[in-house]
């Protein structure tokens, strides 16, 4: 596959509200609030695969994606297919200071980021396929609230 199309993929899927084919999983949730296109939502506890992305030395969303595309295609212990989830998503790796002696150093990088698909949830029964490649890791994403427009 293409470059263009690893690209192509990642955006479609990132900014489509309804999926390719309609049929993707998404996380459970619960809508505690509406009002219009307004909407807060409890989501249940998921996991996702993640990597880490550095654009400050030359790594793209296009390597990440290609990361996590490989998961899903194969690449991890159990060499089993995952399908496709939605949202895929891309966050920028937030620092956080911690209170030390003096002198103290801080170095954080605005240029770190992290791109996640879901796992799907019939593997939350069973075991979730461990990752092959070292820069891809499962991680569970706790229970929480999001508010949601459109």
């Amino acid at each position: 596959m293409s470059m263009k199309l690893y690209i192509f993929l990642l955006v479609a899927t990132i900014m489509s509200t309804k999926s390719f084919a309609g049929n993707e999983e998404r996380p459970k949730h619960s809508v505690i609030f509406e009002s219009g296109d307004f909407e807060i939502r409890k989501y249940e506890a998921y996991y996702v695969v993640a990597t880490d992305y550095d654009e400050g030395r030359g790594e793209s969303t296009g390597d990440a994606f290609r990361r996590l595309f490989g998961y899903i295609s194969g690449d991890n212990k159990k060499s089993e297919k995952v399908e496709m989830t939605a949202p895929v998503t891309i966050d920028k790796k937030v620092s956080e200071k911690i209170e030390m002696t003096a002198p103290v150093t801080l170095t954080t990088s605005s240029t770190v980021k992290s791109m996640t698909f879901m796992i799907p949830s019939r593997f939350y029964e069973t075991a979730i396929p461990e990752p092959t490649n070292e820069k891809v890791k499962v991680v569970k994403v706790e229970s929480q609230l999001r508010a949601v427009v459109g």
